[in-house]
């Protein structure tokens, strides 16, 4: 298994819908997950925006942003639309984390917050 990290996505679609910080959820990527070996699809590594747009569709989809397939409704969005027309833009919306503290020792705000208080760290108590 991967490490988990969410895929958070911002979409714009040739419609004028903007979908800012779509979060895709297990449904659609377990989708890939069945999909891609039916169709003779590259892996996610191979063909990354093939993987995200997949996901964007499927996830819209399952929201109901999207016409789901079935024999009742043939015009639906089917993906080759979605990834050919409908879907023009797909960008990162996950923030760059910037750990401004990496470096600072984890202890030292609370050895801080101890000094101020007057209290004593269990190294600094006297055993008389």
């Amino acid at each position: 298994m991967t490490a988990d990290k969410r895929l958070i996505v911002d979409v714009q679609l040739s419609d004028g819908r903007t979908y800012d910080g779509l979060v895709i959820t297990n449904p659609a990527m377990v989708e890939w997950d069945f999909t891609a070996p039916k169709m003779g699809w590259p892996s996610h590594k191979d063909a990354p925006m093939l993987y995200t747009t997949f996901l964007v569709w499927a996830q819209l989809v399952h929201q109901g942003e999207l016409d789901k397939a079935d024999k009742a409704n043939p015009k639906r969005t089917t993906f080759e639309a979605f990834r050919t027309t409908l879907c023009q833009h797909i960008s990162d919306s996950a923030p760059d984390v910037v750990d401004e503290d990496a470096d600072r020792d984890p202890f030292e705000s609370a050895q801080d917050g101890a000094a101020a208080s007057g209290s004593q760290s269990p190294s600094e108590t006297s055993q008389d």
